[in-house]
């Protein structure tokens, strides 16, 4: 079981180097956590993006390319585009966003033609090492799904538990959040919540522990949940946090990084390749720790 991005980083340099496709890698912190990733044997990158740029900040940052493959792209559009298609053609190795704004980086991934759509439900799973946790903390979807109804829930939850096990974590507990622990008809997180957490007891969702409602504090304090007498089988020790909508997802994500001093890593799970994800401001240590997730998760899908 990974408890923290070191290991995952451990991990991930027991595998075989993979090829990795970077869209706009044209801002230093996207190339510092590229070329740490490829010191580490970890990757062979391929980068889609302006190569004149791309060129000129390896050079302030006196990283040698000689072991990259670049391709040149006029328009963030055109290297998002020619970026997935390589990964289509390839069926192999994973895909992480540079500096580019994310729904043009979505919209390529998405595309019905030529994008990396295998059938499965998309989403965001943000992984957070945060001070004071003796483990790693999956937030979903706070990236992706701007509003999700009972059923994309449940992909979104079969999404986060997957992300798990390829961490090793085999039975992750999943707390169903919302802003109160009692059911209520009109807060539709709290309905949701019940249905959902019925059909796990039900043995309708399986790999993982479900219970919902919860609000944050019954989720992680398990003195929370004694001091308002609730019984949770996730035992306020969640592992996955599944929000409401996006901007739950996202408020509380920044939140555990800005406030309370958190690194995180993102990835997009139920593509035909794992693919990185992050914001355009996130540390070079956020994109390699997501490069060591999704090879992890590559490995996962090679050994099914």
């Amino acid at each position: 079981m990974i408890r923290n991005f070191a290991q995952a980083l451990s991990r991930a340099k027991e595998l075989e180097r993979s090829v990795a496709v970077v869209v706009c890698p044209e801002e230093e912190d996207t190339l510092k956590g590229i070329e740490e990733a490829r010191e580490m044997g970890l990757i062979a990158p391929h980068l889609f993006g302006n190569k004149e740029k791309i060129i000129s900040i390896a050079r302030n940052l006196n990283i040698d390319l000689e072991g990259y493959s670049i391709e040149d792209c006029p328009t963030p559009e055109q290297s998002a585009l020619k970026a997935v298609e390589f990964c289509r053609e390839a069926n192999q190795g994973i895909l992480i966003k540079g500096f580019l704004p994310t729904p043009v980086f979505l919209k390529a991934v998405l595309h019905k033609e030529k994008g990396l759509v295998s059938g499965q439900f998309l989403s965001h799973v943000a992984i957070f090492q945060v001070p004071g946790f003796d483990r790693l903390l999956f937030l979903t979807d706070g990236g992706m799904v701007v509003l999700p109804n009972l059923s994309q829930k449940l992909e979104i939850l079969k999404n986060a538990v997957s992300v798990c096990h390829a961490l090793g974590i085999s039975l992750p507990k999943v707390a169903l959040l919302a802003s109160l622990e009692t059911i209520n008809q009109e807060i539709p997180s709290t309905t949701d919540a019940a249905i959902i957490s019925g059909m796990w007891r039900r043995k309708q969702v399986s790999g993982c522990i479900v219970d919902g409602p919860l609000a944050l504090d019954n989720a992680l304090s398990p003195q929370a949940l004694k001091e308002k007498g609730i019984e949770s089988p996730v035992e306020g020790q969640a592992d996955i946090l599944l929000v409401p909508n996006i901007e739950a997802g996202n408020l509380l994500g920044k939140s555990l990084v800005h406030i309370a001093g958190g690194v995180m890593a993102g990835v997009v799970q139920g593509a035909s390749v794992p693919i990185v994800l992050v914001s355009r401001v996130d540390p070079p240590e956020s994109k390699l720790f997501s490069i060591a997730v999704a090879l992890l998760i590559q490995k996962g899908k090679k050994s099914n």
